[in-house]
């Protein structure tokens, strides 16, 4: 996904001031799929 690290992906989401919500719209994702990413799981 992008090459982003996992690690980094909610820090990178609240530097921009998104929730999951938000972002997992702008990626084309559920916001359950987009949790599943940035929780590793």
């Amino acid at each position: 996904m992008l090459g982003i690290d996992i690690r980094h992906m909610k820090d990178l989401r609240e530097d921009h001031d998104l929730n999951q919500k938000e972002l997992a719209k702008i990626l084309n994702l559920s916001q359950r799929s987009y949790s599943h990413y940035e929780n590793g799981t």
